[in-house]
Order: structure tokens, then sequence, then C-alpha cells
């Protein structure tokens, strides 16, 4: 029996043009398949969207390497930066939806994970290079090293992004580059 590919979901926060012409064509982007488009939220001038995305692979395309990529591809396509997240982890739109429930709203949609964390990453800010990336790839950025810390850490609390599995290739790239403490040799400094 032939084993199926599963979809890869993401959130999108996008302008009503853009839900607009992916709606009316049925399909977010010319040069990538997406299976789903659906509307999850409206908030101001800016529309959170779901999109599922065939799989390439079992797991060779990490959520945050999608993530980045359909920003890219949008970007490229629409010609507007927008923040993408991976719809399996808990990320600005999870939080969106937590802030009503706490000022007494109702109950986030199911799949969303309702636990309270911090989504900033402040010795990103520090680095080299940050201040020329648009908002959206700051917020993308922050996020997912905010997640990738969560999960991965060195003595005395120090994230250990760069041998995190799950780190996205752009966010890597970006570290490298970046003059920020979280360099390879510190990575190994910290855990000898």
């Amino acid at each position: 029996m032939k084993r199926q590919k599963e979809d890869k979901s993401v959130f999108l926060e996008a302008s009503f043009q853009i839900k607009a012409i992916a709606t009316k064509r049925q399909h977010l982007l010319r040069t990538r398949a997406t299976h789903s488009l659906s509307v999850m939220h409206k908030a101001g001038s800016k529309i959170w969207l779901k999109v599922s995305v065939p799989s390439k692979g079992s797991d060779s395309e990490l959520t945050w390497d999608l993530a980045h990529d359909m920003s890219e591809r949008i970007r490229s396509e629409f010609g507007e930066f927008i923040y993408v997240e991976p719809a399996d982890q808990y990320g600005r739109f999870g939080e969106l939806l937590i802030q009503p429930m706490a000022l007494g709203g109702s109950m986030p949609p199911s799949g969303v994970v309702s636990s309270r964390q911090k989504l900033i990453f402040p010795k990103l800010r520090q680095s080299r290079g940050w201040a020329e990336l648009p908002a959206c790839k700051q917020a993308m950025f922050e996020v997912e090293a905010a997640q990738m810390s969560q999960t991965t850490r060195g003595p005395n609390g120090v994230p250990m992004l760069f041998v995190h599995p799950g780190i996205s290739r752009r966010l890597r790239r970006f570290l490298e580059h970046s003059e920020v403490t979280l360099s390879p040799s510190a990575a190994t400094a910290a855990t000898s």
C-alpha cells in the first residue's frame, strides 16, 4: 500500500487584496500548489488565512522552512511582505485567539494550544542586520527562535538554536551572518 503524504498547513496574516485574489483563482500561489485556503480571523486591515500545501516528503521540509518559503513566494508574486507561521505550533495566531479569552471571550478553535508563552527573543534584536529586515521577517524569526528556545536550552538557560533540529535554513543563515552571541562557537562553548 502506498503511503499518502500529509498536507502541511500555515497561518498567514495577509491583506484583504491577497485574500480576494486567492479566492478568485481558488489557490494562493501560481508557483506552488495549495490544497485549501480558509479564512480564520479578521483583525483590522489584515486577515488570517490557513493554507494547506502538499508535503514534499515525510520530514524533508520542516514547518518553519515551509513558512519562510511561502512568505518569500508571496512577496515575489504579490510584492508584499507578509507574516507566515506553521499552523501546528503555538504562535502569533494562537496569541491573537487567546487575548479574547483573557477578557472573558470565547474559547479558541480546536487544535490551537491555549498556553501562554513569550513569543519574543530579545537577543535577536541585538544582532547585526536585524534593523534591515522587514517587520514581518523580524516577527517570523523572533517567534521561531522563541519556540525553539522553549525546547532546547543549554546551561544557565542559554538558548541553543544552532543545535536545534527544527531550526529553519533561513534563521540559521541569518544567525551565521550576524554577530549575535548564538554563533556555533558560542553554542559549543556553552555546552562545555
